[in-house]
């Protein structure tokens, strides 16, 4: 009979204290250091780093090519510093809401609006770009001088643009991981707003 009530103790104090037999998994991240980690990475351009935290390892390409600079009038280099400073954006969080495996958190992002900062460039700017247009020099160093001031001037633009993308985390093994749509999704905000009004 002691012997019996010797092992109820024992049982219940390992139940009690967690010591089942069954190993906890030590996850590496919480929810919202996963998307600060992301965010980080994101803003440096940093690809690799960014597929690290997504479900799909696949990361995001910041390469730029002449045909991308062409699509917005600029040469490569311009266009990287464009990049830069469009991936300059402000945000805050929602503390994550976790069910089981899954979580979501509630990004606010503040960005440029990108066309309203055009806008006022081209505007601000007109005599200027009209003089680089009438100077004696190629096409290529026109476009040059033009973006060097498009870029100096979204520097002091005001980031206007509110809006809000979910984020939706999955626990896989000992991680919690990023949904890629919800990565596209505020990309695609940041680079193409109006695809998204």
């Amino acid at each position: 009979m002691r012997k019996r009530l010797l092992q109820c103790v024992m049982l219940t104090m390992l139940i009690l204290c967690g010591c089942t037999g069954e190993k906890e998994i030590e996850v590496k991240h919480a929810p919202g250091d996963v998307m600060q980690l992301y965010l980080e990475a994101l803003k440096k351009q940093d690809g690799l780093t960014m597929a690290e935290y997504t479900l799909d390892h696949n990361g995001v390409d910041f390469s730029i090519n002449d045909e991308d600079a062409k699509a917005w009038g600029l040469h490569k280099d311009s266009m990287r510093k464009l990049y830069e400073q469009l991936l300059n954006f402000n945000y805050t969080s929602d503390e994550a809401v976790i069910s089981d495996s899954n979580a979501e958190i509630t990004l606010h992002v503040q960005a440029y609006d990108i066309q309203k900062v055009l806008k006022d460039i081209a505007a601000k700017k007109e005599e200027r770009f009209q003089e680089i247009n009438g100077d004696d020099m190629s096409e290529k160093e026109k476009n040059k001088k033009i973006a060097d001031i498009i870029i100096a001037e979204f520097k002091n633009a005001k980031r206007t643009r509110q809006f809000d993308v979910v984020f939706h985390l999955q626990l896989t093994e000992d991680e919690w991981l990023i949904q890629p749509q919800d990565e596209a999704m505020l990309l695609e905000q940041l680079f193409m707003p109006e695809k998204g009004a």
